[in-house]
């Protein structure tokens, strides 16, 4: 019943990707179908916009958006022989910034677009710490992982900073940062070095950091479901009982229509791409808790 109130809710109420990526899921449809909405996304100058990320609506390109992709096509296993991967890295590669050795989230317009508050230009750097972390550490994930298109200096380098931060850093870590660094803990040819480093502090910041009061898991929190995605997870024994509990509060809260609900708002900025935003999310959220049900054995 769950599964099939989730499943008809995005066919019905979901984005045309989402309504692939559900097939290829669940339904033994093609990541090549997948691409082709995918592709819908693509920007001439190799990057991804047009709404790909729900919460900023620009047409433009923008590293945002283009993370957004590589996640996709990754989870997908495209590999470096496909053009839209090598076209997005080289974009990431053509908008890094030498002189502060990150990547800016979005890029510098007017403001013309809908979108949510923590996207607005002014102060978009102290909103991101700088982007440190994230997303560099997400797309030091991306350069390593197809490896055959990225100078492998550059990489170390990024590699190195990345590592060199996490060690030195506080406890006191926002959600998407955590999981900017599980995201690098999971790509392909990471060192045996860095991966022991990552799951070191992991081990620390992740319990430091991961809510575990029930009644705040409706709101925008590190929640343990967030953490762990499958049952080889390096941290599930440090925090089992709690992610059970958050695994029993999925499946409580799927609404009668068959989705989940979003934990943020826009407040009160662009009322009305809010409603289309939120829409779409649900979409993404619904199928994201049906992978995650599946794999713990909940549907």
């Amino acid at each position: 019943m769950i599964f099939d109130r989730g499943v008809n809710y995005i066919k019905e109420h979901g984005r045309p990707l989402e309504r692939k990526l559900l097939e290829y899921y669940f339904f033994d449809g093609s990541k090549y179908d997948v691409l082709e909405e995918l592709i819908k996304y693509h920007n001439s100058d190799g990057g991804f916009g047009k709404s790909l990320e729900p919460d900023f609506r620009a047409k433009e390109s923008s590293v945002l958006c283009t993370c957004y992709a590589l996640d996709i096509m990754i989870d997908l296993d495209f590999d470096a022989t496909e053009a839209c991967v090598t076209s997005a890295i080289k974009y990431l590669i053509d908008n890094y910034d030498r002189n502060s050795s990150t990547w800016r989230y979005i890029p510098e317009l007017n403001e013309y677009y809908a979108h949510a508050p923590w996207w607005n230009q002014d102060k978009l750097s102290e909103t991101f710490n700088n982007f440190v972390e994230n997303p560099k550490a997400k797309i030091c994930s991306y350069l390593l992982h197809f490896k055959e298109v990225v100078s492998e200096s550059f990489s170390s380098k990024i590699m190195s900073e990345v590592l060199d931060y996490l060690e030195h850093r506080d406890n006191n870590i926002s959600p998407d940062s955590i999981l900017c660094y599980l995201k690098l803990l999971k790509c392909k040819n990471l060192s045996i070095d860095a991966d022991y480093k990552i799951k070191k502090r992991l081990k620390a910041l992740i319990p430091a950091n991961i809510e575990s009061n029930p009644e705040k898991w409706g709101e925008y929190n590190l929640k343990p479901v967030d953490v762990i995605s499958s049952n080889d997870s390096p941290f599930i024994d440090s925090i089992i009982d709690i992610f059970n509990t958050n695994l029993d509060y999925v499946v409580e809260t799927q609404n009668s229509d068959g989705s989940w609900p979003v934990c943020w708002t826009w407040g009160d900025v662009f009322p009305e791409n809010w409603h289309t935003a939120e829409r779409e999310w649900m979409g993404i959220v619904t199928l994201e808790r049906l992978k995650l049900l599946k794999e713990f054995q909940r549907i």
